[in-house]
């Protein structure tokens, strides 16, 4: 049990620092991932609305990106050289520009 007010992490709702469930959704709280993710749902089947200070359980907005595609590709372009595939498919302006043809006629064409 908790010593301080804490912010259940199914549903974000703040309780009591000697509660041992959430008062709102009846969460633990000392709860497992996978018991976060019952009582949430359950809250949310019951016409709650989960607050921002809920636990992230790797749910995300449509169209965001995460760190895995922020920072691993360029970790990549570092450490090997060359960008992976995924990184070529979204268009990257270097990606454009490696892959478009130079122009004819430069000083160094023979």
């Amino acid at each position: 049990m908790p010593t301080y007010v804490w912010s259940c992490a199914a549903c974000g709702n703040p309780n009591a620092p000697a509660a041992s469930r959430c008062a709102v959704c009846d969460c633990p709280a000392i709860a497992t991932s996978g018991q976060i993710a019952q009582y949430r749902n359950r809250f949310r089947d019951s016409g709650g609305d989960v607050l921002p200070a809920a636990a992230d359980l790797g749910e995300r907005a449509p169209g965001s990106i995460g760190a895995t595609e922020v920072l691993l590709d360029p970790m990549f372009m570092l450490l090997f050289g060359f960008a992976p595939s995924t990184l070529k498919r979204r268009g990257s302006a270097h990606a454009r520009k490696a892959t478009e043809p130079r122009a004819r006629g430069g000083q160094n064409d023979a």
